[in-house]
């Protein structure tokens, strides 16, 4: 474990979704092969990003960083390597991602405490290919990403274990959401952020009426 920030910090969690599943499909040598490139890619992006990985063991790596904003970049941009690398013959792993910040007691080569345990939680209430972050990381990171990058409320959730819900977001790329939500999205981003749920569901509402007038005008001719 290299020297880990000081102070609060931003726990980052990953887990890799059907790592069973995806073990009996492959095979044992493909697997080991996919297993260690995968962490190679994360813990690029992590130690790219200001992070410190604090353990890898498993089919997850654990780690920390002095920023959310860093937390959430790292983030995206292991999403996007994962994705875009060639895996060959092999399936692509997909991997889901939890971010929290808090404090943690350093015993020995460990990092100790309630917020890790909550981000190890928030990670396994992700899908694979997503990342879901804390109510505080979203406070502290949201009015800094870089453009493209959005938080979407997600709702409260109960964690296993944990005796005080969460309110989670899930971390979307504006490149991937559908066209007419993006222009949206992108108009908000300008005027301030987040949307309502509201304003999601009235762009939702206009694509389905446009789709819908367009139909009825080639009935029509």
């Amino acid at each position: 474990m290299g020297e880990l920030p000081a102070g609060v910090v931003t726990f980052f969690f990953t887990d890799m979704e059907g790592s069973t599943r995806l073990l009996a499909r492959i095979g044992r040598e493909r697997y080991a092969r996919v297993l260690a490139e995968h962490k190679r890619l994360l813990e690029d992006a992590v130690t790219r990003n200001g992070g410190t990985i604090v353990d890898d063991e498993g089919d997850g790596v654990f780690a920390v960083f002095g920023r959310a904003k860093e937390a959430v970049v790292a983030a995206s941009e292991a999403h996007r390597d994962l994705e875009e690398h060639d895996w060959g013959d092999a399936d692509g792993p997909r991997v889901r991602i939890g971010l929290h910040t808090g404090e943690a007691e350093r015993a020995g080569d460990a990092l100790v405490g309630l917020a890790v345990h909550r981000a190890r939680r928030i990670c396994d209430a992700a899908q694979g290919g997503r990342t879901m972050l804390s109510s505080t990381t979203r406070d502290l990171a949201e009015d800094d990403l870089p453009p493209g990058l959005v938080l979407r409320d997600a709702g409260e959730r109960r964690l296993k274990d944990i005796p005080r819900p969460e309110r989670l977001s899930e971390l979307v790329e504006v490149a991937d959401l559908a066209p007419a939500r993006r222009i949206r999205v992108e108009v908000q981003m300008e005027k301030g952020w987040p949307p309502s749920r509201r304003t999601l569901l009235i762009a939702g509402g206009i694509a389905a009426a446009t789709a819908a007038l367009v139909v009825l005008l080639v009935l029509v001719l």
